[in-house]
């Protein structure tokens, strides 16, 4: 009995993990978005979300800080697509 419990919960949960799988998650996470918003404003302006001009130590963004590295990559990639 206890197995076809065991066996019932992990194919449930394997339905539900995987059911439409590609089409989540539906839109991008907040640091995924501030990331690219600061980005975008870094080229654009060369301030942050926040007024700061080019910052070097970090990026504030909801509580979190993020190494300024990814973003002027992004800043580059940005540069040449656009």
């Amino acid at each position: 009995m206890k197995k076809v419990v065991l066996i019932a919960i992990i194919l449930i949960a394997s339905v539900l993990r995987l059911y439409k799988l590609s089409f989540t998650p539906p839109s991008l996470y907040w640091d995924e978005a501030s990331l690219g918003y600061n980005a975008y404003s870094i080229l654009k302006t060369a301030h942050d979300e926040h007024g700061r001009f080019l910052p070097l130590t970090n990026f504030a963004a909801f509580g979190d800080y993020k190494p300024p590295g990814y973003i002027y990559a992004a800043v580059l990639q940005l540069q040449f697509w656009t």
